[in-house]
């Protein structure tokens, strides 16, 4: 994914070890936690391995183990919008493959188009012509 490398450092670093979507979840989940330890040795009641899986866990704590990570708060929704800006497809195939709704895929498609200044605003009076 090319917009990893817009990710805070501590996620980039997550992801080349576990996985872009895996340290995405980790974002969502443990978002803002800080001084996280991870164990030396992966074990299946962690609470990280419940969510990416004891392969993915194993990774870790074989990369980071005995060590104390921070994790990323805030930045889920930016990682998100950022996948989906780097989708092409329909809103409903992008929606599937992201994880998210169709209408959250339409809006920040309709965010990023910039010649919405000429459309008329829906929510205004409508402007009067000159010779009325």
């Amino acid at each position: 994914m090319a917009e990893e490398k817009s990710w805070p450092i501590g996620l980039q670093r997550l992801a080349a070890i576990v996985g872009p979507k895996a340290a995405m979840q980790l974002a969502e989940r443990f978002g803002g936690v800080q001084d996280q330890y991870i164990p030396r040795r992966a074990r299946l009641d962690h609470p990280f391995t419940a969510l990416i899986g004891l392969d993915r866990m194993e990774h870790l704590c074989e990369a980071l183990g005995g060590e104390r990570i921070d994790i990323p708060k805030g930045t889920y929704a930016k990682l998100k919008k950022a996948e989906i800006i780097g989708q092409r497809g329909s809103a409903r195939s992008i929606a599937l493959r992201v994880g998210c709704s169709m209408r959250y895929v339409k809006k920040i498609r309709s965010d990023l188009v910039d010649g919405g200044a000429d459309e008329p605003d829906l929510f205004s009076a409508p402007r009067k012509k000159s010779g009325d």
